[in-house]
């Protein structure tokens, strides 16, 4: 995903042992960046309340509550249609593990480690590597904004109609050469 949209870069290791509180709210600005980023027609409202906590082992426990406004189209009409934007994320940051990069080398290309011991953190959800000392919080939670849209929008009341095909068609392209033939006879 461009981080451009909503970058909003965190130093880890500024974050104190007892973590760190943060409200990000898009600006205007980035909340156009967000919707040409999520391919709907506008971002009304994004804002985030986020806790990021140290853990042991350079691991960072992310809690956060995504609330907003989008305005999607209806799959069926094409109407412009507002949803509610209400997400938790619950996420684990870790070191990338030896041979993973963020190009999506490693584990994201599906080379699963085969070590039984290398499991879930405390059975979080998600874990998220990070490269350096920093994350991009705001491309993070717009990961969580475009996973919990819903994929197939619609206003009330809008029905999708079947399209039937016109059984006036020939049966097969053979068919026109068939009646030739029986003319030509």
């Amino acid at each position: 995903m461009n981080t451009a949209s909503f970058a909003k870069p965190l130093r880890l290791v500024e974050i104190p042992a007892s973590g760190r509180k943060l409200h990000l709210e898009a600006s205007p600005a980035e909340r156009e960046k967000i919707a040409a980023q999520l391919g709907i027609p506008s971002v009304e409202d994004l804002s985030a309340e986020v806790g990021v906590t140290p853990m042991a082992g350079d691991h960072y426990r992310v809690e956060a509550h995504i609330s907003g406004r989008v305005t999607r189209r209806c799959v069926v009409t094409l109407t412009p249609l507002e949803e509610e934007v209400s997400e938790d994320v619950h996420l684990v940051l870790r070191p990338p593990k030896p041979g993973e990069s963020r190009d999506g080398g490693g584990e994201a290309n599906g080379d699963r480690s085969s070590d039984p011991f290398d499991v879930e953190v405390d059975g979080a959800e998600d874990t998220e590597p990070y490269f350096g000392d920093r994350v991009d919080l705001g491309a993070l939670l717009v990961e969580y904004v475009a996973l919990g849209l819903d994929p197939y929008p619609r206003v009330a009341g809008a029905e999708f109609k079947e399209h039937v095909e016109d059984d006036t068609a020939e049966a097969s392209p053979f068919a026109v050469l068939e009646r030739l033939k029986q003319q030509s006879n």
